[in-house]
């Protein structure tokens, strides 16, 4: 079974069902090391002049949700990523640990290979450590509509695949803004940017058009770390 088929096996398995019924999400700027390529797991790594741009693009669009809680993972992506919103709005952010990226032991800081999320080498938390991780932060956190999760590309394949959600090409775009949504016992996710053009805050890759359904091949391997 290859790493995204025991994600999202695993993920199911938690049959997660918070108590909202909304919640916003955003992923944390671009990086030096997205850019590079480069694992970055859970290094401390800050956002590149891109990332923070991104990130003052969002500031406005995130600010123009209806959010009642802001909760951010602790690494400094996440915290530069929604510095400008905490600056225009002056809203309260709890910090929690739990949201943080999946730890890659030894590969982080080194080239990202194909196998990277296949890694099971000492140091390197296993799938299954990280989906239960991340999923008892969502059942703890969810509790009420309206929160926003500030996070990483990880943490948001482990939510699509807890709420058996299918994402587009766009999920994976630094600094965008997103909802999910339930109805009836389904849930849907939608890229909130101006006139919902999913190109405004990053081009969309080579090839790819806004809206086009991703294929399976693409977003595991994509490098969202």
């Amino acid at each position: 079974m290859r790493w995204f088929e025991r994600l999202e096996a695993h993920a199911l398995s938690r049959k997660l069902d918070p108590a909202a019924s909304v919640f916003h999400f955003v992923r944390h700027g671009e990086t030096a090391e997205n850019r590079a390529r480069i694992c970055q797991g859970q290094n401390d790594v800050p956002l590149n002049a891109d990332g923070m741009a991104q990130a003052e693009r969002a500031a406005p669009l995130l600010a123009a949700m209806p959010v009642k809680r802001l909760v951010a993972s602790d690494l400094r992506r996440v915290q530069m990523t929604i510095a400008p919103l905490l600056a225009a709005t002056g809203w309260p952010m709890e910090k929690d640990a739990a949201l943080r990226e999946r730890c890659f032991g030894p590969r982080q800081g080194r080239p990202l290979e194909d196998d990277h999320w296949e890694a099971s080498e000492p140091g390197v938390e296993t799938i299954e450590d990280f989906v239960q991780r991340i999923c008892d932060c969502l059942q703890r956190e969810l509790h009420e509509d309206h929160v926003l999760l500030a996070a990483h590309g990880g943490v948001l394949r482990v939510i699509a695949a807890a709420l058996d959600t299918p994402l587009q090409h766009w999920a994976y775009t630094n600094a965008l803004p997103m909802t999910f949504r339930r109805n009836g016992g389904a849930w849907s996710v939608e890229a909130m940017t101006p006139e919902h053009r999913l190109d405004a805050l990053a081009p969309l890759p080579e090839g790819v058009t806004a809206g086009d359904p991703t294929t399976a091949a693409d977003l595991n391997t994509a490098p969202v770390t």
